[in-house]
């Protein structure tokens, strides 16, 4: 399993900085797991960006060593970036996966028009 450190390297290409220094956020109806919780809105969520990826990868999720999982859905699905940068979705009751953006910065802008539709 990679590391803290590792999961850090992973974030600054995609994003142009270090997203993982930073805490967590809720993003429209989404939360984004970051170093840190969020303070607010999160609930009893995993702790942190390294937590979410390890509660994946304990039962042998297949998607769980190709994404680094920095969301999931509320219905039990994660949303994870690729190593192409893409951010995609693995849908478990359908066993698809979709591509939600095609990068972090989409997917940001994603989170906040499904909250329009909400």
């Amino acid at each position: 399993m990679p590391s803290r450190r590792s999961w850090a390297g992973l974030c600054r290409p995609i994003t142009g900085n270090s997203c993982c220094a930073m805490g967590g956020a809720v993003v429209g109806p989404y939360p984004i797991y970051g170093v840190r919780q969020a303070q607010a809105g999160m609930g009893r969520a995993p702790q942190s960006v390294v937590d979410l990826n390890e509660r994946w990868r304990r039962p042998g999720w297949p998607h769980a060593n190709e994404w680094l999982i920095v969301s999931e859905d509320g219905y039990g699905n994660p949303i994870g970036i690729a190593n192409d940068g893409r951010v995609l979705s693995w849908d478990h009751d359908r066993n698809q996966t979709y591509e939600v953006a095609q990068g972090f910065e989409g997917f940001i802008r994603w989170c906040l028009e499904q909250s329009d539709q909400t």
